[in-house]
């Protein structure tokens, strides 16, 4: 019985993580079967398990592997058949006939105690809606005989309990009501009528669910962090007790194709900044608007606001890390003053550090074609052409003061050809942008012998911002062309951002595929040649054997499934006083 119990809990835990979002319910009507769970539950998790939930989960699944190849993904693969052989493999006919007369709309599973993780079965319990009694109890019977396993029934008015202990039946088991099935360890009769507060009246429980920024999601999980902490046998986790609080994870789907996912944490009672004595400014928002200042072709972004208190942030947690003394960081932040001073003739607060108060960006562009017969010429055995470098990237700094913007410019400009006079492959160089005057660095890096690739990098200012970029994405800024803003992509990407965002990460579907087949290529690169290296020694042979054109259509093939898989992610993160807020977003073509 206990080893049924365990494979039934490890089953409810992966039908958790493998639950896709779908069409959803309130929170609070999502989360009520926490109302079985004690008030100190470290963990507990719910999922959907209605018809509506499971139709949408293959609908999803239908979506993703249409644009996989027939031969990787047979277009057969569905939930419902998988839960008909869960079905059957447990005795019944199929799903419909055997489950879901009987199993209602939510599914919950819990951890009642953080000291019991050790344990080879942690105490858990499992709770499910119940819609038919009569047909619960004789799906769980029969299954419990099929299998051998020993247990006593009890039949009272108000539930069937299949006890696995007959001489303790507060041990576990099983227990079905007419409204709930409760499957674990423990005093199940407890937990039932109980008249002690539960985990949906738990402050740290309500708390957490009140930072999920959707109405509805389809599962949730939440998490006592501090409880786990404490439970924990490292002294380094134990220590972190009170940096932060209870956490919950929602999962949910917008508008039929956007997979979100929504993790909420509060704010803990005891930071370690505020044990010295110091206090970090709120994070501050970003201004959407600022995409137009950034490239249409953008690939990969990241979007902040205000190098000020992100510097300032850096300096509270060197001093917070103790490794320094007062004495010792006020020398260090001096030379950092003379050194900027030195090198540029600029004050790093007054001329730099003050009007970097607006929005902020560090970009990628690819050129995804490039990437791709780069990486098919390099497969085949030829050596890669490259007539320019095939991605961009820049930083990008709202100016909020025009004038010391295009100082900070002009300074960097003109000490760049004495801080590079030990690189004689680089020249810099004055030049004309968009109406602004720039700084454009110029120089060779070796991509094979013989062969050298262009870079020209590109410092300068406008009215609008600060930028030090490669040129064609220079260019595209400092020329005024119509920017991310304009991006279809990236517009429907940016409608599911968090309200208030502080910080904004964006990557398109050229993007995330290029790096995807870059790193898959890399890992199996490194793996077959030293499979071909072993096979070169082992027969003593000279040469070895390079990947063939069939490897290099496969990759190919790999790129183009992985770019059409999704049309953007996106990860949005905001605060106040309450916690923390952070937003996954995947979302399909």
């Amino acid at each position: 019985m206990r080893k049924l119990l365990c494979v039934l809990f490890v089953a409810a835990v992966l039908l958790g993580v493998l639950a896709a979002p779908a069409a959803a319910r309130p929170a609070a009507d999502l989360a009520a079967l926490a109302r079985f769970y004690p008030m100190q539950t470290p963990m507990f998790g719910v999922i959907r398990t209605d018809d509506g939930y499971i139709e949408t989960l293959d609908g999803l699944i239908a979506r993703v592997l249409v644009k996989l190849p027939p031969e990787a993904a047979p277009r057969d693969v569905t939930l419902r058949a998988a839960l008909d052989q869960l079905a059957v493999s447990i005795g019944a006919r199929d799903f419909r006939s055997g489950i879901r007369p009987w199993l209602g709309d939510r599914l919950a599973f819990g951890l009642l105690n953080a000291e019991s993780l050790d344990a080879f079965v942690p105490d858990f319990l499992i709770a499910a809606d119940v819609r038919d009694r009569a047909a619960a109890e004789a799906f769980w019977k029969g299954l419990l005989e099929r299998t051998d396993a020993t247990f006593t029934e009890v039949r009272e008015g108000d539930y069937t309990l299949y006890a696995m202990d007959a001489g303790d039946l507060d041990q576990g088991g099983l227990l079905i009501t007419d409204e709930v099935l409760l499957l674990g360890l423990g005093n199940l009769r407890q937990m039932l009528v109980t008249r002690e507060a539960r985990l949906n009246q738990a402050p740290t429980f309500t708390q957490a669910l009140g930072l999920l920024p959707a109405g509805n999601y389809n599962a949730l999980l939440y998490m006592d962090v501090p409880a786990l902490l404490a439970a924990s046998r490292d002294p380094g986790a134990r220590a972190l007790v009170g940096a932060t609080g209870p956490a919950v994870i929602g999962l949910t789907l917008l508008d039929g194709r956007s997979l979100v996912a929504d993790v909420g944490v509060v704010r803990g009672m005891d930071s370690p900044l505020a044990a010295l004595g110091l206090e970090l400014p709120p994070a501050q928002p970003v201004d959407p608007a600022f995409a137009a200042q950034l490239p249409a072709n953008t690939s990969l972004l990241v979007h902040a606001a205000n190098v000020k208190t992100l510097f300032e942030s850096f300096l509270a947690a060197a001093r917070a890390s103790g490794d320094l003394s007062d004495r010792e960081f006020q020398r260090g932040m001096n030379q950092l003053r003379l050194g900027v001073r030195g090198a540029i003739g600029l004050r790093l607060e007054e001329d730099i550090l003050d009007w970097m108060t607006g929005d902020y960006a560090l970009f990628v562009t690819l050129d995804e074609e490039t990437i791709r017969r780069f990486i098919l010429q390099t497969l085949v055995g030829e050596a890669p052409t490259l007539e320019a470098l095939p991605l961009g990237f820049g930083l990008v700094v709202e100016a909020t003061d025009p004038a010391k913007a295009r100082a900070l410019a002009a300074a960097l400009g003109q000490a760049l050809p004495q801080l590079t006079a030990q690189a004689p492959e680089a020249t810099v160089t004055a030049a004309a942008i968009g109406g602004e005057e720039v700084t454009l660095i110029q120089f060779n890096t070796a991509l094979a012998p013989g062969q050298t690739l262009p870079i020209e990098i590109v410092i300068g200012a406008n009215d609008s911002v600060f930028l030090i970029a490669t040129r064609p994405e220079a260019k595209a800024i400092l020329s005024g062309i119509p920017g991310l803003n304009q991006d279809a992509a990236y517009t429907a990407a940016a409608r599911y951002l968090l309200d208030d965002a502080t910080t904004v990460w964006y990557m398109d579907s050229g993007g995330s595929a290029g790096i995807l087949t870059i790193g898959v290529l890399v890992m199996l690169g490194t793996t077959i040649g030293d499979v071909f290296a072993d096979i070169a020694t082992s027969l003593d042979s000279v040469p070895t054997p390079v990947p063939s054109m069939r490897q290099a259509r496969e990759a190919e093939l790999l790129f183009q499934t992985l770019a059409g898989l999704w049309a953007s992610g996106t990860i949005s993160s905001s605060s106040d006083a309450a916690g923390e807020r952070l937003r996954f977003v995947l979302t399909l073509p």
